[in-house]
């Protein structure tokens, strides 16, 4: 049997109750904290870095891996339950990712564009071209670093075709990864294995653009092979839903697992030093990561204000990742010019206000404009 007939047998292990039932309000809980975790990791090393504290943090390696084992452990999960329900399967899931990253996306575009023209602010982007409206538009279509471009700028020489994210907003490298590697896996999960019915000549358009961006973010790119660390997410998934979810729950299986993880994790990172792109590292942490879910969920449950603050962290972390780094340059350049500890953590409470304003004008409107834009494409529906 085919794997896609496997997936879609309703006696498999996909239709366990696990995979049912999501996770419980303490996995929720663990979710939320290493998401919040994670955007503070890169806020960390981006303030060291700016405000130049005597020892540099180098946690936001760390912090982008972490968010790309999550993201693949849960879209790998919210594909096998939307071929639950009846298709279509694959716009709906697109008009999803697209809504939750592009609604507060294009708005903290137009915030960096906008403060860089505004304040004069230095050049802080890799080598090629990294302001103005070519840029403005490449970002806003998730083309920075597009390994195309890549290449003209080494065939052609120089850095003049290279599209960098945008100036102060360094970290936005990361999206258009995420995003391409999102449709890539929709088109194989949903047209590949699931044989969905599916537009062909848009198939075809949308595989032909993501597919250099998997390819060369697995072969190496930034980050030093994202795409297999979104996919080491995704096996976990696999793994979580078609063996953890038979197990009765006992908490001495999560609780091994996180600890040998931890050890494995502490013991590669003496061998590399700090490399969190250290492929050896990411295993090891998927393990720690994933073993923890499983303790945690085996735990009785976590008191509702724990519950409430991880989840008002984990609110507008994405928020807080695409507008950090913009808000410390401002500090640093306009009100801090000396540096020093309190004006670093004055600018880091500012970043988190901006984030969180961000957060409530933008970010938290995603599922309205998911089901806005599905109104116009299909019936009714849900954004995950």
């Amino acid at each position: 049997m085919s794997w896609a007939g496997y997936v879609m047998q309703p006696g498999s292990n996909f239709s366990s109750s696990k995979s049912e039932r999501e996770f419980n309000t303490n996995g929720h809980a663990y979710l939320d904290l290493v998401r919040a975790i994670a955007a503070s990791l890169v806020l960390l090393q981006h303030a060291s870095q700016i405000f130049e504290w005597p020892r540099q943090v180098p946690t936001g390696g760390l912090g982008v891996v972490l968010f790309f084992l999550l993201s693949g452990f849960l879209i790998f999960q919210s594909g096998c339950r939307r071929i639950k329900r009846s298709p279509p399967y694959f716009i709906p899931f697109m008009i999803d990712r697209f809504a939750r990253i592009f609604t507060v996306y294009i708005p903290a575009l137009i915030f960096v564009a906008a403060v860089n023209a505004c304040f004069g602010l230095s050049n802080h982007a890799q080598e090629g071209m990294a302001t103005g409206p070519i840029v403005f538009l490449g970002n806003l279509f998730l083309l920075q670093d597009y390994p195309f471009f890549q290449a003209a700028a080494n065939l052609l020489g120089g850095h003049a075709y290279h599209i960098r994210a945008y100036n102060t907003a360094e970290q936005f490298w990361t999206i258009p990864v995420e995003f391409w590697i999102y449709v890539w896996f929709g088109l194989v999960f949903f047209y590949g294995l699931i044989r969905e019915r599916i537009n062909r000549t848009a198939a075809i358009l949308l595989f032909l653009i993501s597919t250099p961006v998997v390819v060369w973010h697995a072969a190496g790119g930034g980050g030093n092979g994202l795409a297999l660390v979104w996919f080491y997410g995704a096996l976990a998934s696999y793994i979580w839903i078609s063996t953890l979810a038979k197990s009765s729950g006992d908490r001495r299986i999560g609780a091994f697992v996180f600890i040998m993880g931890i050890i494995f994790f502490v013991g590669r990172l003496g061998k590399v030093g700090f490399n969190f792109y250290d492929h050896g590292v990411i295993i090891c942490l998927a393990i720690a990561l994933f073993g923890g879910l499983s303790f945690v969920e085996s735990m009785p449950p976590i008191p509702g204000l724990v519950r409430r603050i991880c989840n008002l962290l984990a609110a507008y972390s994405y928020s807080l990742y695409l507008v950090h780094n913009t808000v410390l340059i401002i500090f640093r350049e306009r009100l801090f010019n000396k540096g020093g500890a309190v004006d670093s953590l004055v600018a880091i409470g500012a970043a988190h206000f901006v984030a969180i304003c961000f957060y409530l004008l933008f970010e938290q409107h995603y599922r309205a404009i998911g089901k806005l834009v599905k109104k116009h494409f299909l019936a009714e529906s849900t954004v995950e």
